[in-house]
């Protein structure tokens, strides 16, 4: 067996082949056989994915007042990276949640609301925008 990586040339390799300290960004993995002839597989077997280890960040794109006499508040919102936005008032659960948010029913007081984007990889921004 002999395989490439991202267009390396091909190598000698064994499986399972392991491979580790990829960056981010797309990668290519190719296997084909080589008999005892030194035939070679015209047609690799291969294998695109792309490594994603970098969290989205988010940002307030609006906010209402520090101070409000209102009992509600708006907030829009947006990430670095396409994927799902989740939402916290007051230290809850994150939950799914879209831009823009109308909160109404506010008690007195101070309140807390936080946002954090999510990419298709998981990668959750770690500092979430709060406000």
């Amino acid at each position: 067996m002999e395989c490439s990586l991202d267009g390396a040339v091909f190598a000698a390799c064994t499986t399972p082949a392991a491979l580790s300290g990829l960056t981010d960004g797309s990668h290519t993995f190719q296997v084909r056989a080589r008999d005892a002839a030194t035939n070679v597989d015209p047609t690799p077997a291969s294998f695109t994915w792309t490594v994603d280890t970098i969290a989205p960040d988010t940002s307030f794109t609006s906010t209402p007042p520090a101070l409000s006499g209102s009992s509600s508040a708006a907030f829009s919102f947006t990430s670095t990276e396409a994927g799902t936005l989740e939402c916290s008032l007051d230290g809850s659960v994150f939950i799914a949640c879209t831009s823009p948010v109308a909160l109404t029913g506010l008690s007195d007081g101070s309140h807390t609301f936080q946002v954090r984007g999510r990419d298709a990889a998981g990668n959750a921004d770690a500092t979430p925008a709060s406000f």
